[in-house]
């Protein structure tokens, strides 16, 4: 199902993990759930798609679990 991934020969599927989701069906490794996306958070495990948005002053990178504010004060990523 969405959200989730079987190992070959196995029929219990294991939720992708926090930092990731999938909107596809018939993954077979957990490499296979995609990144949670820059500027957004997957904050549970079996997303189908990221948690939220980062909220202004917080910043979410690639793989983000949760917001983290934002102490540099850039707006961008670094130069």
């Amino acid at each position: 199902p969405e959200g989730y991934y079987c190992l070959e020969g196995s029929s219990k599927p294991l939720p992708c993990p926090q930092g990731t989701f999938s909107n596809l069906t018939g993954l077979s490794a957990k490499d296979e759930c995609s990144m949670c996306l820059p500027g957004m958070y997957c904050a549970s495990t079996a997303l189908q798609s990221p948690t939220s948005w980062c909220d202004p002053g917080y910043v979410c990178f690639m793989g983000a679990v949760e917001p983290r504010p934002n102490i540099s004060g850039r707006v961008c990523g670094p130069s």
